[in-house]
């Protein structure tokens, strides 16, 4: 069991959590006007530019603030966590050393804090939270960031972020679908009985993801739900429908050829992903010249590649692909540590399914699956975006539930052999 709280640091810990939300959305800054880093086409770019922009650098500060005051007495138990948690931890501390090789040590040096904090408020939540409050608290905020986006589209100064769609209270699309999609499978994931609040939340949600015509964050949600229902059929179900996908997928491969290119088209992409083949070639030339180190957390677009005076017609903000960023943030090392990561949260996904109501596996297993499908196109590992935040949160709590679990059993099995 989670340690008992008071209703009213419960309710303390509830806003903090949606605090945490808001301040990796970009919300505070966004609503109070100020646009400054937010350039097309960069995706998370009023995150990356919190070392200069102050307002930003406010909102951050206060995170790191409220974390160290709600988290400070767990700090043995979080660090024994990291001890357990071996290639994450390894991933994080190439992150917090990177500063000492980059262009740019001030800048990378902040954001490596920030993004430590935030890896130890995830394990606030998942030491002081149960799992259903942790998806619960999720769905409710997302559903309140819906809200508020509603009302933000209209009434907000424009972000600055030229693509077609909403954003809303968020500084781009992107990051309100994949907020949205996230709250949707917490909605599923969390099991509770449906309500005529929780189906509103969920219309809500669904309703603003539309909108925000984020073509990725809408394909996350649709393979995490249907690799949902995969884990819920039986076995001979799972056959079945596994043969009924590669029945369909020869079908289409042999009877409509240029299937890949209809499918990209109707999406609103090219072979080239709108432009994204140039910067993923560029961005594996760059790991090869330096593969040991990379270039330091969140430094080479904004210093490496920009004094270059590289031309690709736009100014990109990152490698829009999560497991190229990493590389060229840490190099091989780090790289080499998120996929021993994927691997071992994909591992504890499955073991924590087979505790009591499975909650903790079934989360994070949607969550790991929106990751990956994220990081074809996006950055995803070790980031300070929502979307890899939500899944720290998911990953701690299935790993502090799994290792309670073992626990009980431990103890139980003690009491009956005396």
């Amino acid at each position: 069991m989670n340690v008992a709280v008071s209703p009213l640091r419960r309710n303390l810990d509830r806003a903090f959590f949606f605090y945490m939300l808001c301040t990796l959305a970009g919300v505070f800054p966004r609503a109070l006007g100020s646009v400054a880093g937010t350039v097309a086409g960069g995706e998370d770019s009023a995150l990356h530019s919190a070392g200069s922009n102050s307002m930003l650098l406010f909102f951050n500060a206060v995170a790191v603030a409220l974390t160290g005051l709600r988290a400070y007495r767990y700090l043995p138990e979080m660090l024994r966590m990291l001890r357990q948690a071996r290639a994450l931890t390894v991933a994080y501390l190439l992150v917090a050393i990177s500063p000492l090789w980059a262009a740019t040590p001030g800048v990378a040096f902040r954001s490596a804090t920030y993004v430590e904090i935030y890896l130890f408020a995830a394990m606030y939540f998942a030491l002081t939270m149960p799992p259903e409050e942790v998806y619960r608290n999720l769905a409710h905020a997302t559903a309140v960031l819906a809200a508020m986006s509603v009302v933000g589209q209209f009434t907000f100064p424009p972000s600055g972020d030229l693509a077609p769609g909403w954003n809303g209270v968020f500084f781009q699309k992107n990051e309100l679908g994949i907020m949205m999609a996230m709250g949707l499978l917490a909605q599923i994931v969390w099991g509770a009985r449906w309500t005529v609040l929780r189906v509103a939340e969920c219309l809500l949600c669904a309703t603003l993801l539309i909108l925000s015509e984020s073509v990725t964050s809408l394909g996350c949600l649709v393979v995490a739900s249907a690799s949902l229902l995969f884990l819920r059929l039986r076995k001979n179900q799972r056959m079945l429908m596994l043969a009924s996908l590669l029945f369909f997928t020869v079908v289409v491969a042999v009877f409509v050829p240029n299937a890949p290119s209809l499918v990209l088209a109707a999406n609103g992409r090219d072979a080239s992903f709108t432009g994204r083949d140039i910067v993923w070639a560029y961005a594996l030339k760059s790991i090869l010249a330096h593969p040991f180190l990379g270039y330091g957390y969140q430094d080479f677009w904004s210093e490496v590649a920009g004094s270059t005076g590289l031309a690709f017609g736009f100014t990109p903000q990152n490698s829009e692909n999560g497991l190229l960023q990493i590389a060229l943030f840490t190099g091989i090392p780090g790289l080499l540590a998120s996929v021993l990561f994927c691997v071992r949260s994909w591992q504890l996904s499955a073991r924590a399914r087979r505790l009591g109501d499975g909650l903790p596996g079934r989360g994070l297993f949607v969550l790991n699956l929106v990751m990956l499908v994220r990081s074809i196109s996006e950055p995803a590992f070790v980031e300070q975006n929502l979307m890899w935040w939500v899944l720290m949160v998911a990953y701690m709590t299935a790993f502090v539930a799994r290792r309670r679990a073992r626990a009980a059993l431990l103890l139980e099995r003690a009491m009956v052999t005396a």
